[in-house]
């Protein structure tokens, strides 16, 4: 399955607006993923009209770079399902239904994700920075069920960003009430991780974030591509992220 494999690795930015999505292309995104009016993952994010998105197809071709429309949302019964690829079962599945590329679940380790680059000839994307969602797969019914708001049709309220106690059948605090934020988790960053997503066969590193600002989303991209290139051309060994940018990072 060396063949995909070989290719040039892809930088994967967001946008949830027009604004964005040329800021990120400016900072140097191979790729751009956006959502439309309908069933995408961000419902509240700006997303695009279709002049917009026509637009950005325009801007994107002329800069040879490439924008990808996000269908992602979990799909009712008379519309299609939401799907969630974990493991090479799903993938060779879905490499026989025509798909060629797929996205790994979040909660995958490297050698699972490897375990598909050697065994189905597929592009692997998988999510390298940003927010995490607390359950598998990003897959959530907590917001649905205690507001009616679906993370499975791109509404999520984020209920797991929020403070809770956690009472033992006593009605006793467990948890250090200093510490409340128990369900929220720390955001993605895997930028000193760029040679061992190589070597698992991720080839589209994926930013999240199309609820971000510009600033974030642009400037993410921009150290990314930074450091995808310094890998590309120095190799491993010669694979270093300086301490600066580390930080920025986490500014951001």
């Amino acid at each position: 399955m060396e063949n995909r494999r070989k290719r040039k690795i892809e930088l994967l930015a967001p946008a949830g607006s027009y604004e964005t999505f040329c800021a990120v292309i400016a900072a140097g995104a191979d790729a751009v993923y956006v959502g439309g009016t309908a069933f995408g993952a961000r419902a509240y994010a700006n997303n695009f009209s279709e002049e917009e998105l026509l637009k950005a197809i325009d801007y994107a071709h002329v800069h040879n770079r490439k924008l990808y429309l996000t269908v992602n949302t979990l799909f009712k019964e008379k519309e299609l399902t939401q799907m969630t690829v974990t493991n090479r079962y799903g993938a060779q599945m879905m490499k026989e239904l025509g798909a060629n590329r797929i996205v790994t679940a979040r909660e995958m380790s490297f050698v699972e994700i490897e375990d598909i680059a050697k065994h189905v000839d597929v592009e692997i994307e998988s999510f390298v920075h940003g927010a995490l969602c607390y359950c598998f797969s990003g897959q959530c019914l907590f917001s649905s069920m205690i507001g009616g708001r679906s993370g499975n049709r791109g509404r999520c309220a984020q209920p797991c960003r929020l403070p809770y106690a956690v009472v033992n059948e006593k009605n006793k605090v467990m948890n250090n009430p200093k510490k409340p934020y128990i369900l929220s988790l720390k955001d993605l960053c895997t930028v000193k991780l760029i040679p061992q997503l190589v070597k698992a066969g991720v080839y589209s590193f994926k930013i999240e974030g199309r609820m971000k600002q510009t600033e974030y989303a642009a400037g993410v991209v921009e150290i990314y591509r930074k450091y995808i290139d310094l890998y590309l051309e120095k190799g491993e060994n010669g694979f270093t992220v300086k301490k600066e940018d580390e930080q920025r990072l986490l500014e951001l």
